[in-house]
């Protein structure tokens, strides 16, 4: 008997261990943290920063770049914003817009998560981070932000309902800003 309850525990256990496996999900969206390509090797390079204009990494860049987040540049000067992962992030200018097209691996809802951040206040009073942006799957408007000029990174969220699986879905964040505003963003998952 006692080892009928031992087998009965064990076969529990590993049902228990592949059923969570294969439930947990993949990462659908690629280069999140934006660090490839370095900001010095992408097409549109000023070294500590580029703007790509096209596809490059995973991302498509219309209006939008990448930032090396630790070398000083003309988008922070010496203090960049705190909380990035990695070396480099990518950023949304003015009305542009940065996105990427992904394949859902199953049906169901998405959990779509990433960190924003600013621009300081500089240049005086061209050039900051008081930047609103939409985030976009398809033609759905899943939500609306805003940052403030030299905000440091926070973590933001949504829920995507609906996905099919074998479906091809492209996730974009895109600048409201008429004036020269941005937006970084790092950290993207879904």
């Amino acid at each position: 008997m006692k080892i009928n309850f031992v087998a009965a525990t064990l076969a529990a256990v590993l049902a228990a261990s592949i059923m969570a496996g294969s439930a947990s999900a993949a990462e659908l969206i690629l280069n999140g943290g934006f660090e490839t390509p370095t900001t010095a090797s992408a097409p549109g390079s000023s070294g500590s920063y580029a703007y790509p204009n096209g596809t490059v990494g995973g991302w498509t860049f219309a209006g939008a770049g990448l930032i090396d987040g630790v070398a000083a540049t003309p988008w922070f000067g010496s203090d960049p914003s705190l909380g990035f992962g990695g070396q480099q992030y990518g950023f949304v200018q003015s009305t542009g817009t940065l996105s990427q097209t992904f394949v859902a691996d199953a049906s169901g809802t998405l959990a779509l998560g990433w960190l924003e951040g600013s621009r300081p206040f500089m240049y005086g009073g061209c050039c900051n981070g008081d930047q609103s942006y939409d985030v976009y799957l398809e033609a759905t408007l899943l939500g609306s932000f805003s940052t403030a000029s030299g905000q440091d990174f926070v973590a933001k969220s949504l829920i995507v309902p609906a996905l099919v699986a074998g479906n091809s879905y492209t996730l974009s964040f895109k600048g409201l800003s008429t004036d020269d505003n941005t937006v970084f963003l790092d950290n993207v998952s879904a």
